[in-house]
């Protein structure tokens, strides 16, 4: 299962950037959030800024949410990445327990910061696209 973060208008217009070809002409605006990240972030959820917001991507259905709530998930995303440098140790622990690495995590976190910029400069929301 994974869940693709869009940056669009709406959800149609999201779908039909994940169908440009190539794909990696539209990369800028959208992440992927790969298997095992989204249970890491429901069990450390107390340490990130604005989970509550995040947590309404729905990993199963398509989820908007609104232009005001980008910034909030960019808050969320420098959460993340403030939580990999204070706690480089765990990695060994999030390996055996969510098949993932810091890097992957931390990864995700730049490429959401970027679509965050992405949905800030074009006024955009954010769009979930659950499997």
């Amino acid at each position: 299962m994974s869940l693709l973060i869009v940056a669009a208008k709406d959800i149609n217009e999201a779908l039909e950037l994940l169908s440009t070809k190539p794909p990696k002409a539209v990369k800028t605006h959208f992440v992927e959030e790969l298997e095992g990240i989204g249970s890491f972030l429901y069990d450390f959820k107390d340490e990130f800024l604005n989970y509550e917001i995040y947590y309404r991507f729905d990993p199963y259905r398509e989820t908007y949410l609104e232009a005001s709530s980008v910034y909030k998930i960019k808050i969320f995303s420098d959460s993340i990445l403030q939580w990999i440098t204070e706690n480089g140790t765990k990695e060994n622990t999030l390996i055996s327990r969510y098949s993932i690495t810091l890097n992957k995590i931390k990864k995700f976190a730049i490429r959401l910061n970027d679509v965050c910029d992405v949905a800030i400069k074009n006024k955009y929301g954010l769009v979930g696209i659950g499997d």
